[in-house]
């Protein structure tokens, strides 16, 4: 029960400061943000904003995943997150 619920906490946690830098552009969240280098704020704001939404909620539910499909949650889990790195890294350069 403790680890489901660091899990709920954590996944929260990224989707209040997700919901931060997409809806309420809270900039200073997003690590070596400088203003002076970034030509459209409102779509690396969004970009980034969603990934980390989408983040915690992945995070949120592997509990139910991992008693549901075992050791392959994991996988399934870093996949996603190193994966949706890779790709908002590539795609925040036309910001």
């Amino acid at each position: 029960m403790s680890e489901q619920l660091i899990f709920w906490i954590s996944g929260f946690m990224l989707i209040v400061l997700g919901y931060l830098i997409a809806f309420k552009k809270k900039m200073a969240l997003i690590a070596g943000y400088n203003e002076k280098e970034v030509k459209d704020k409102q779509g690396l704001a969004r970009l980034v904003g969603y990934f980390t939404i989408s983040i915690g909620a992945v995070t949120a539910i592997m509990p139910f995943l991992m008693q549901n499909i075992g050791e392959y949650a994991i996988w399934i889990f870093s996949v996603i997150v190193i994966g949706g790195s890779i790709i908002v890294l590539i795609k925040a350069q036309k910001y």
